[in-house]
């Protein structure tokens, strides 16, 4: 939702003409900003802005946490991360706990 209202809004700038301020009219559900906003995809330490450079993103996605999106149009490295787990764990009477060991491989994507 609020990724939506923020792409629908409208940016406008304060003009002045003399001494007077012109007033802009906005509706009361119109989200209106008047600064520019950062570009949040390089690092900008000197604003807090992180960059997106290592971050984790979904490749099949089509929200804000997609490759495409959250990435900038750099592109992504993909990597195969094998985790191992235990898995189909049961309770032996009395009293311990028996499992097998569950070994996943999963592609995980990070910004380049």
């Amino acid at each position: 939702m609020r990724g939506s209202r923020w792409r629908d809004s409208s940016r406008r700038r304060r003009k002045r003409r003399g001494r007077r301020k012109r007033r802009f009219l906005a509706e009361k559900d119109e989200l209106v900003h008047i600064h520019k906003s950062p570009n949040y995809c390089i690092q900008n330490p000197k604003k807090g802005i992180l960059g997106t450079q290592g971050r984790f993103c979904n490749k099949t996605s089509h929200g804000a946490d997609s490759c495409d999106l959250l990435c900038c149009g750099r592109g992504y490295n993909t990597q195969v991360v094998r985790y191992v787990e235990r898995c189909h764990c049961k309770f032996v009477w009395c009293c311990h706990v028996q499992c097998k060991t569950c070994i996943t491989n999963v592609d995980v994507h990070t910004c380049k």
